[in-house]
């Protein structure tokens, strides 16, 4: 993995050295200690910043994010599913060389808030948190559409869930967001496949709809199709 500088204005000890290393290493840690959400469920009350919470959750979505080909997760808002994701997008990114994620929602926009909160949790890093620097290509409505880690020559770009938009380069990591709803999902699933063949991995994070693709994926039937 590479390592991402410090902010060459921090006063940098050799804990913080220690602590950086930890982080680094172990993607549960990074996760919540150093990536800050805004709560968007409270309409009309002040914005809340806070970390990740340390839970026995979100611990184990970190685990099994780590070692599954495939992760399907039974979205809950108050969860975090999708802020979680984003900060491991991140840490994959910020640590490993020529990492590359790609983020799917139903549309292209959708797709781009999730690279919006990316960026937020970047901006976000505490001080002594070493962080690479990074290109931003922006798209619509003000979020990127595609961000670059300078140092590790690492990126994470959004796609629409559009087979034709899909299919190209391998991926290391795909994120597919609310694929119960996307309009053409069985279809997207087939042009993603090939995208990991060279052992990428795919996380699939959607609220249920009963008797949709998702479903089916949900409970094991469509598993065959997943390549070695």
């Amino acid at each position: 993995m590479a390592t991402p500088k410090f902010d060459p204005a921090v006063l940098v000890t050799e804990a913080d050295i220690f602590q950086a290393a930890r982080w680094k290493k172990y993607p549960f840690e990074y996760l919540t200690e150093t990536n800050y959400t805004k709560d968007e469920v409270r309409a009309g009350e002040p914005e809340v910043i806070r970390l990740i919470p340390k839970l026995p959750h979100v611990e184990l979505f970190c685990k099994l994010w780590q070692s599954e080909r495939l992760l399907t997760v039974v979205k809950s808002r108050r969860m975090l599913f999708s802020w979680m994701c984003s900060g491991l997008e991140l840490w994959l990114t910020s640590f490993t060389q020529e990492a590359h994620v790609a983020v799917i929602a139903q549309d292209q926009s959708g797709s781009e808030k999730f690279l919006g909160r990316v960026l937020w949790l970047y901006n976000h890093l505490p001080p002594k948190c070493p962080r690479p620097e990074i290109r931003l290509w922006m798209g619509l409505e003000g979020n990127p559409k595609k961000i670059m880690m300078v140092e590790t020559g690492s990126t994470i770009e959004a796609f629409p869930g559009i087979p034709d938009k899909i299919r190209g380069e391998g991926k290391s990591l795909v994120r597919c967001e609310e694929i119960a709803f996307w309009p053409k999902a069985a279809e997207s699933w087939a042009a993603i496949l090939p995208t990991i063949q060279g052992g990428g991995r795919v996380v699939c994070i959607s609220t249920p709809l009963a008797g949709s693709w998702y479903q089916n994926l949900v409970q094991d039937t469509l598993l065959a199709s997943v390549p070695n």
